[in-house]
C-alpha cells in the first residue's frame, strides 16, 4: 500500500499552506480520505488534485514575455 499524506505534508509538497489544504477539503474541492476522523490523502488523490488543476495553454497570436525579452535582447 502506498504511504498516505497528511494536511501538512500535503500542504508542504503543494507549497501552501495547511489552511488551504482544510479548505479545500472542507469545501469538498479536494479528494481525501478520512480514517478515525484524520484526513488522508493517497497518491491518487494528489494526481485528482493536480489534474483538476491542470489548464490547456491558450495561444492567442501574442507575444509571451519570455519572447519579448528573448527579442529585446537580440536587439540590444
Amino acid at each position: 500500500m502506498s504511504p498516505l499524506l497528511t494536511i501538512p505534508e500535503l500542504a508542504a509538497l503543494f507549497q501552501v499552506g495547511e489552511s488551504t489544504v482544510e479548505k479545500k477539503v472542507a469545501a469538498g474541492t479536494w479528494p481525501c480520505t478520512k480514517i478515525a476522523g484524520l484526513v488522508r490523502f493517497t497518491p491518487e488523490h494528489v494526481a485528482a488534485i493536480v489534474a483538476a488543476g491542470e489548464k490547456p495553454a491558450i495561444h492567442d497570436g501574442r507575444l509571451s514575455v519570455v519572447q519579448i525579452r528573448s527579442r529585446r535582447r537580440r536587439s540590444a
